[in-house]
């Protein structure tokens, strides 16, 4: 099932905190969360061999979704390997790092221990084969990351790292000084934008070297697709993806001022928890189809590729569910499930998916819908139409939660741009026909902003929970909501009991989407467990239990 968790911007004003803990999930690394390991071969043509020779290695091994090893492994003119083990600690948080570096003629090793006060991170350690560093992380009054400095064992100042712009801990921009033995002016300082937890631009200013500005774009899995150094493009990216959107073979043009240009082909090999797809050998169709322009061997042949079509996102036409047997994709489009009347993903030809549930080969009810460019839709389907709650994330990073008719926003919802500025509207085929904003009052407890009688409004709660969204008559209406534990809930109420399409999100990853009534889960839904997928249930749910299993 695609992932629906771009919802989780709506809780900007919830809890908002910059990421100082690294992000060591599948995901981050453009891997579907059901991944246990990954093993790439990048290939570089030698001049010496006339053919393409493996240049490096990468492996990484995974468990629960987290990265527990990953080796690296150069077989071009720097030998060397590097293998690096992680260990977590009981909430998932990275807790140490070893490294270990293998050279033609020494060993090296070194270890990085990650402290923790309470959830938040305050020291990082350092300690190298010869020297060590050590990392402290301050927090304003309201918990929000602020300043990082790092200095040497013997109290020589290293780096100063100063946050701004937070709005989540995936959104943020981080501005690093370097003093390299010097606290009056920096050698070096770096202006890093985040948007969903990657770069999206990073400005380096050197005294001795100059200014230099990057830029990154990516796919919808979080891959590069493309990155500019002042206006010239010095790595590009083709992939072609397994049914699941991991890629397994990669054309990477790469532009580097010390080994000057040249095309990369990788190719990948995924393995799940019981099966595997993809191959590390050389695929000599996959260059032909995507040929090198220069250094390339002489006996290379050549091809063509035809493009297809753009994506057609909300076509509703019925859908077939015949299957030819192998794995389903955008090049192979078809159905896995039951697409006619009970529960599928059905693989569309312009690249998008479906994951939910059909009647009468349309898709109704609750459902996922991945369209071409990455942007998201989660919510109810009557007939292959977006109709009622729902949630919609762009590819742009904006997003919206409320209400939809006939594929278009309409209705009271609460709609997020691309600044992560939030605002909740009435909607009418799409554009606001009435704009409500988060104005905090200063009060502590209580409405806090907006009508929370008969409107859009915000209320914070004794206890610490939050709600941000539509009240009536003093009941929640819809909205999100941001549990002190950290669980969260976007969807319908009625008297303040989750009734109607709802969200739900624990603290671990579990999630439920689909059908309420009365506070419980009844109706169509998809409850999905993080660690385990055998244990996920799908289909009806009566009173907060399965009824009917369309697995």
């Amino acid at each position: 099932m695609k992932t629906f968790y771009f919802l989780i911007a709506l809780s900007v004003y919830m809890q908002v905190s910059a990421q100082a803990i690294p992000d060591y999930s599948a995901s981050y690394f453009g891997l579907s969360k059901d991944v246990i390991k990954s093993e790439e071969y990048d290939y570089e043509y030698s001049s010496d061999t006339n053919a393409y020779d493996i240049y490096q290695i990468t492996e990484m091994t995974f468990e629960n979704g987290l990265l527990k090893q990953k080796v690296s492994e150069f077989k071009s003119w720097l030998n060397s390997k590097t293998i690096t083990n992680f260990t977590y600690n009981s909430a998932g948080k990275i807790s140490k790092e070893v490294v270990t570096s293998v050279y033609t003629d020494y060993t090296s090793e070194s270890t990085i221990t990650y402290v923790y006060t309470g959830s938040k991170l305050t020291q990082k350690i350092n300690k190298g084969a010869y020297d060590g560093t050590t990392t402290q992380y301050t927090y304003d009054n309201k918990g929000k990351l602020t300043k990082a400095e790092t200095k040497k064992d013997d109290g020589t100042l290293v780096s100063i790292e100063e946050f701004s712009n937070i709005t989540d801990e995936k959104n943020y921009t981080k501005v690093t000084r370097f003093y390299y033995g010097t606290t009056d002016t920096p050698s070096n300082t770096n202006t890093e934008v985040y948007v969903n937890g990657r770069y999206l631009s990073f400005l380096a200013k050197s005294k001795d070297y100059g200014d230099s500005n990057y830029e990154y774009m990516y796919d919808q899995y979080g891959n590069v697709i493309q990155s500019i150094e002042d206006n010239v493009v010095i790595e590009k990216n083709t992939y072609e993806y397994d049914s699941k959107g991991n890629w397994i073979k990669c054309k990477s043009y790469l532009d580097d001022w010390l080994g000057g240009i040249s095309d990369h082909y990788k190719f990948r090999k995924v393995t799940y928890k019981t099966s595997s797809v993809g191959a590390t050998s050389l695929d000599q169709k996959f260059i032909d189809k995507y040929p090198s322009t220069f250094n390339k061997p002489s006996t290379t042949t050549t091809g063509s590729t035809s493009n297809q079509s753009g994506a057609k996102g909300n076509t509703n036409n019925a859908v077939s569910n015949t299957s030819n047997g192998n794995p389903k994709s955008a090049t192979n489009p078809g159905c896995d499930g039951n697409c006619v009347d009970g529960y599928g993903s059905y693989y569309y030809a312009d690249g998008g998916i479906y994951d939910g549930f059909f009647k009468n080969s349309y898709r109704n009810g609750p459902g996922i819908y991945t369209f071409a460019d990455g942007s998201i839709y989660t919510g109810n389907w009557v007939n292959g139409n977006q109709e009622g709650y729902g949630m919609l994330g762009w590819a742009d990073g904006s997003s919206y939660g409320g209400y939809f008719s006939n594929n278009k926003l309409n209705g009271e919802g609460i709609y997020i741009d691309a600044n992560k500025v939030v605002k909740g509207g009435v909607f009418k085929d799409g554009n606001f026909s009435q704009t409500f904003y988060v104005n905090d009052n200063g009060v502590a407890t209580g409405c806090i902003s907006g009508d929370c009688y008969n409107g859009f409004g915000k209320m914070v709660y004794a206890g610490g929970d939050v709600f941000l969204g539509f009240f009536k008559n003093g009941y929640l209406s819809h909205g999100v909501y941001a549990y002190s534990f950290k669980d969260s809930y976007i969807g319908e109420y009625i008297n303040s009991k989750r009734h109607g399409f709802g969200l739900y999100t624990w603290a671990d990853n579990n999630s439920y989407v689909g059908m309420y009534q009365n506070d419980t889960y009844h109706g169509l839904g998809y409850y999905y467990v993080d660690a385990d997928e055998s244990k996920d249930q799908i289909g009806e749910f009566r009173n907060g239990s399965l009824y009917l299993n369309m697995k």
